[in-house]
């Protein structure tokens, strides 16, 4: 084709294309018309001024908007709007279409359920006459209910339309417990007030109306902690306090009686309780009166009043149940309230124990006082995991030297990260409660906690070495000193295969022989320590020992170069248990016990052995 021809054909394309894009666009433009068409009403939704929604069987639900918001004023004026809804209400009314119009101007509108409406829709809107809308039934397509506005033709109007006008009550006003749901809370206070009808074995109860001692917490901003800031300053247990506020947060009410006869009738007069919060939106307080539980019970609710409003409603019962009933129970109940996160320094002092802890940067812990050593980091974490978990079974009113805990059984001190002083946790056994200890929480408070917890915190620094003895690579193993049975043997490996060096012209008749003895060598674990010192090691057979062994490394290429592990000397078996011997390991304090099996296991690694070099296979 010629270069005019294909010139041609692009042009035509071109062409086609314009034509296509002005097609479609008219048709975009006459459906937008059709559409704009449609709608009944040309004001914006800010416009509307007041609603009415009357739904058949119902009292009409009347709010009028302010500069606040809406504000109902039908059928009482005490109840407060849900303004979120309203809105929503003013937004469909604005936007509702017209889907058809019925051509019978003389149609009889009790036919379409008009006569006696599904829901009524009354509206003043700026500049605009008054206006109301009547919704009769479905058309036989389900897709559309019968409407009339005013005493206009009958017309056709979306179903999902009419739901969002068709509000009840229930959905129009705030059912909410506080202002606003999605802001946490600040500020709790509670008190509970005597009502008379408790049951109680007091001889001489308080008088109806009396109120207990008011606890307050609060909290600085939505992540940071909860503290007690009534009847005492403390800690507040921030698993407890969460949950309770959670559950005011997200209270709902249900059943509101908005005209109630008698508050005693739901035991708010007087109530059992008062409930005052804040939260961080900055609104104010808000208080409730709390009354009885539902005649069934608290699973079935809690009667509520807002103070300054009539209305009595039901929340879940979980509340109450979420309440303290002393004034302690929201107060931290355990010995350290701080994160174990945080921990940097442990040091424990009781009677003659003494031993440091610290925590590396690669946050493994260290024994380092009374000498370094290799630390069982598990015992370390069970350690630290008792100290967090254990909680006060009391809490005693005056100072630590008001019950002898200056001078304690003993003391923990903690050293935290970002503190700039340590925090102290003293104990010992209770002269006045037997099975209780005294103690200290790292703020200073008094608390009584069971004996049984105390003594999980009472370890010596032997319980916090660490178990294990050797560890490495079987395949990393290049070479075996061992003194066994005071006789010598050399192993080493050679192109990846054991050869005995010494004694000379032996062989092995099996390469298993060596990995047996490895097996038995790693990991290798104390069953328990019988010295720190291991100064007497002639008494534990340690100076004329069974066994004497050496292993040396070499790590996978460009790691670095061969090196020897700590020797390990085995000595005599245990007086009172011969399946364990004494040994030590070089380069770490302290006298252990192994298992006899690993004695076993070398003297099975040599016994193969040939003095016959022709016997290698």
């Amino acid at each position: 084709m010629s270069l005019k021809g294909t010139f041609i054909l692009l042009a035509v394309l071109m062409l086609l294309c314009g034509v296509y894009w002005g097609l479609q666009r008219r048709s975009a433009s006459r459906i937008q018309e059709k559409e704009e068409a449609k709608a009944l009403f040309a004001f914006p939704p800010a416009a509307v001024q007041r609603l009415s929604i009357e739904r058949v069987g119902e009292k009409a639900s009347v709010a009028v908007r302010t500069a606040e918001g809406w504000d109902l004023v039908e059928p009482v004026d005490s109840i407060r709007a849900l303004n979120l809804m309203w809105d929503r209400v003013a937004e469909m009314l604005a936007a509702l279409k017209n889907e058809r119009t019925l051509g019978d101007a003389a149609l009889d509108p009790a036919q379409y359920g008009l006569a006696e409406p599904a829901l009524v829709v009354r509206a003043e809107v700026e500049d605009a006459a008054p206006l109301a809308l009547r919704f009769g039934v479905l058309d036989p397509t389900q897709r559309y209910r019968y409407a009339q506005q005013d005493s206009g033709p009958i017309f056709l109007a979306d179903k999902n339309a009419f739901f969002e006008l068709n509000r009840s009550l229930d959905e129009l006003r705030h059912r909410f417990l506080v202002n606003d749901r999605e802001s946490p809370l600040k500020y709790i206070e509670f008190v509970r007030i005597w009502t008379g009808r408790e049951k109680t074995d007091l001889e001489t109860p308080p008088a109806i109306g009396e109120e207990s001692t008011r606890v307050v917490l609060h909290r600085d901003d939505p992540a940071g902690s909860w503290r007690m800031v009534e009847p005492v300053e403390a800690p507040a247990n921030q698993e407890t306090v969460e949950k309770l506020a959670a559950e005011i947060q997200f209270a709902m009410g249900r059943n509101f009686v908005d005209t109630p006869e008698s508050l005693y009738d739901y035991g708010l007069e007087p109530p059992r309780a008062r409930l005052t919060v804040e939260d961080f939106k900055g609104t104010g307080t808000q208080t409730f009166e709390l009354g009885d539980t539902a005649p069934s019970g608290p699973k079935d609710g809690l009667f509520v009043r807002r103070l300054g409003e009539e209305a009595v409603f039901l929340v879940d019962g979980q509340l109450l149940l979420d309440l303290p009933r002393t004034p302690d129970a929201l107060r931290e109940q355990r010995l350290f309230t701080r994160q174990a996160k945080d921990l940097t320094r442990i040091e424990y002092a009781g009677g003659e124990t003494r031993f440091t802890l610290e925590r590396g940067p690669d946050e493994a812990w260290k024994l380092v006082a009374p000498e370094p050593a290799e630390t069982d980091q598990l015992v370390v974490s069970n350690f630290i995991g008792s100290l967090k978990l254990l909680k006060a079974a009391a809490f005693l009113e005056g100072g630590p030297a008001a019950f002898g805990l200056e001078m304690p059984e003993f003391t923990i001190t903690l050293f935290l990260e970002g503190e700039s002083a340590p925090f102290e946790i003293r104990a010992k056994a209770d002269p006045e409660h037997r099975g209780a200890y005294l103690a200290t929480q790292d703020t200073g408070a008094v608390v009584r906690i069971p004996e049984a917890a105390a003594k999980q915190l009472m370890i010596g620094p032997g319980m916090l070495r660490s178990r294990q003895l050797l560890r490495f690579t079987k395949a990393e193993a290049q070479g075996i000193e061992l003194l066994l049975d005071a006789r010598n043997y050399h192993f080493e490996k050679v192109h990846g295969t054991w050869l005995v060096r010494e004694p000379a012209n032996a062989a092995l008749s099996n390469q298993s022989d060596v990995e047996g003895m490895l097996d038995a060598l790693t990991p290798l674990m104390s069953a328990g320590s019988v010295s720190a010192s291991g100064s007497d090691l002639a008494a534990y057979g340690l100076t004329d020992p069974v066994a004497r062994v050496t292993v040396t490394v070499q790590p996978p290429e460009g790691e670095g170069a061969a090196k020897a592990l700590e020797t390990l000397t085995i000595g005599k078996p245990r007086d009172d248990d011969a399946q364990q011997r004494y040994a030590a390991l070089s380069g770490r304090t302290g006298v252990f016990y192994i298992k006899q099996d690993v004695v076993e296991a070398l003297r099975r690694g040599v016994t193969g052995m040939s003095s016959d070099l022709d016997a290698v296979p």
